[in-house]
C-alpha cells in the first residue's frame, strides 16, 4: 500500500520537491507541476487538479501535442497506472487485448500520436465502441479527446498519490 502525501505537506514543498512528487502524473512533462506550483496553496484536490488542467489548457498547440506523444500505452500495466485502470486492463481477454493493440496501431497511423484512453472511465463492454467511434474523428477532435483523457487520468492518479487530510 502506498503512503499518500497530505495536501498540506505538498503545499509547503519547494518547487523541485513539488515537481518530483507530481512528475509521474504527466509521463515526463515536469513543466506542468512546475507552473502549477506558483498557484499554491491549494485548498483541496479539486483546486490542485484545476490548476494542473489550466496549465495544460494554456499551453501552445505544439506543447499539447508533445504531451499527448508522451503518454503511456493504456495496456502498459505498470505501477504508475491507477488501480482501477490496472484492474480494467487485466480483465480484458487475450483476443480483446489483441484487438485493442490493433486499434491503437490504426489510431496512431491515422492521427500521428498514441491513443490516450482512461480504461477505468469506460465500461469494458463499451470500450471498443468508444474506440471505433474515436477512429472516425478528425485529428483536431482527437487532440481535444486525448487532452480530456489526460485530465481524467490525472484526476485518478492524483487521488492515489495525495490525500486532502493530513
Amino acid at each position: 500500500m502506498r503512503l499518500l502525501i497530505p495536501l498540506s505537506d505538498l503545499n509547503r514543498y519547494p518547487l523541485l520537491d513539488f515537481v518530483r512528487v507530481l512528475f509521474p502524473l504527466f509521463s515526463g512533462a515536469p513543466w506542468i507541476p512546475a507552473l502549477a506550483h506558483a498557484q499554491r496553496p491549494f485548498a483541496n484536490l479539486d483546486e490542485l487538479q484545476g490548476s494542473l488542467s489550466e496549465v495544460i489548457a494554456s499551453a501552445e498547440a505544439g506543447t499539447k501535442e508533445l504531451l499527448i506523444q508522451q503518454q503511456l500505452d493504456p495496456l502498459a500495466l505498470s505501477m504508475t497506472l491507477p488501480r482501477a485502470e490496472r484492474t480494467a486492463a487485466l480483465a480484458l481477454a487475450n483476443e480483446e487485448k489483441h484487438l485493442l493493440k490493433k486499434m491503437q496501431f490504426e489510431y496512431h497511423r491515422k492521427f500521428g500520436f498514441p491513443l490516450v484512453v482512461s480504461i477505468a472511465a469506460e465500461m469494458r463492454d463499451n470500450l471498443f465502441f468508444v474506440l471505433r467511434t474515436r477512429l472516425e474523428n478528425t485529428r483536431e477532435q482527437e487532440i481535444t479527446n486525448a487532452l480530456d483523457e489526460i485530465d481524467k487520468l490525472t484526476r485518478f492518479r492524483l487521488r492515489e498519490m495525495v490525500s486532502e487530510r493530513g
